[in-house]
């Protein structure tokens, strides 16, 4: 489903939602996305909760809550993250995407989607190895 807030400027939408711009596709099973309305509809920010999955080449996200910045094109993903390139994998409480640099960073913070962080998490990996 989709509702439009003109006077807000934001759109949610619901149920088993796939954004796809640019190589990226965002899932998840809600979605509030924030637009300004300057003679055409520019969305700055995405939100997603509920199973949210970040693909981009052979790279995979996934954790409970996204929140995409156009602006700076940067997604910050929090809660039961884990991100996967081929067969390595890094699980950790945050995980920021800087889609410009390419640059993913992992923590262990167990929120911080807005910037608070919560101590004892830890990031844990598991990597391939070549065997030469």
């Amino acid at each position: 489903s989709i509702d439009f807030d003109d006077r807000a400027n934001r759109v949610v939408l619901s149920g088993n939602v796939i954004v796809n711009q640019a190589g990226l596709t965002v899932r998840s099973q809600r979605m509030l996305m924030n637009y300004t309305d300057a003679g055409s509809l520019e969305v700055q920010q995405i939100t997603a909760n509920g199973g949210v999955v970040v693909t981009r080449g052979n790279e995979r996200a996934s954790g409970d809550v996204a929140v995409y910045d156009f602006n700076r094109r940067v997604i910050t993903m929090a809660g039961n993250v884990e991100l996967k390139r081929g067969t390595d994998t890094l699980r950790g409480g945050r995980l920021v995407i800087d889609l410009e640099s390419g640059l993913s960073t992992v923590d262990g913070r167990s929120n911080g989607v807005r910037g608070t962080t919560s101590e004892g998490g830890r990031v844990t990996g598991t990597f391939s190895v070549p065997q030469d």
